[in-house]
């Protein structure tokens, strides 16, 4: 019989090449080029994981890795410190996965190799909670492919696709269905009070600080101020720090064929349009205006904004009664 060594392993900030695991600690048999890791439990942070049916395979081409991973859960946070994640946006993300990943390492040009397949409970980024979901990805040496992230809130569901590069490029379609209004903590204040559903679509690329794309959104059916309102549905471009938009609000009340706005300081706003029966008074909200006054609105917009702390205003409005 071939000469083994069997033990038990406790290691404490256990890593290999760029990846740093925590503690881990479990029984381990050495038999020739093999270590066989047959159940690894580690810990990092607030997290857990099993490892299980490990090999360890010491060859001529380098040494080679692989093994079952089990998440009971593992928290974002702490899977970003693991594999030395730089991305800023990665360090907003916060949520716990659960599920189980193929891990994969050779030694050759140390490459990590994870495929992800797993729940993930209570995620958010930034301010924004999104909910509970599911992912199915691969990390390959900070590049990251994922395949399906869904999240659900109420009857809400966010999905995305696409690919992350390890510098922090973004290559992502992104689909949103009736997704709540009031879920959306960073909605403007001028919407605190709307009621309705979103939905819509994007095709995003390039880092998070200078991205581009294009896409759709339509906020149906929509409520304010005790009203119901006619569908919303913008179809929008996304570039060079603003955002181009045109399309309809509350139905055929608002007619915008173009809109910008930009992304940075001082955040400037200009938009051309039309107005058709904007009803004033319904819009303020009740008792707003003096009883028994109606005020409608017809007529085109053509004006621009900047939110400084006194905002300027410059433009054409023109009112026909």
């Amino acid at each position: 019989p071939d000469p083994a060594l069997d033990g038990h392993v406790e290691l404490s900030d256990f890593s290999i090449g760029e990846v740093s695991f925590g503690d881990v600690q479990g029984p381990v048999r050495w038999s020739r080029e093999t270590i066989t890791l047959p159940a690894t439990s580690g810990r990092r942070g607030e997290s857990r994981f099993r490892f299980e049916d490990g090999r360890i395979v010491f060859g001529p081409g380098g040494v080679n890795l692989e093994g079952l991973a089990h998440h009971e859960p593992e928290h974002v946070p702490d899977a970003v410190e693991i594999f030395g994640v730089e991305m800023a946006a990665a360090r907003q993300v916060r949520g716990a996965v659960t599920g189980e990943a193929r891990v994969q390492f050779t030694s050759r040009g140390e490459r990590w190799v994870v495929d992800l397949d797993g729940t993930v409970a209570d995620a958010a980024y930034g301010q924004e909670q999104l909910g509970g979901g599911e992912v199915d990805l691969t990390w390959d040496r900070g590049d990251v492919e994922i395949r399906r992230l869904l999240f659900r809130d109420g009857p809400g569901e966010v999905r995305a696709s696409g690919r992350v590069s390890r510098e922090g490029a973004l290559d992502l379609e992104v689909e949103l269905s009736r997704y709540p209004i009031q879920s959306i903590e960073s909605r403007p204040e001028a919407l605190a009070e709307a009621t309705g559903n979103v939905r819509g679509a994007a095709r995003l690329r390039g880092p998070a600080s200078a991205l581009e794309g294009s896409g759709w959104i339509e906020l149906s059916p929509v409520g304010f101020q005790g009203t119901r309102y006619g569908p919303s549905r913008l179809h929008f471009e996304l570039g060079e720090g603003r955002v181009r938009a045109s399309g309809g609000l509350a139905g055929r009340t608002v007619r915008i064929d173009e809109a910008t706005v930009g992304l940075r300081r001082p955040w400037p706003i200009w938009v051309r349009g039309s107005v058709h029966g904007l009803e004033v008074g319904t819009l303020l909200g009740p008792d707003r205006l003096p009883e028994g006054m109606t005020v409608t609105v017809d007529g085109v917009v053509d004006a621009g904004i900047e939110l400084r702390r006194q905002p300027v205003l410059d433009g054409v409005v023109r009112i026909d009664s």
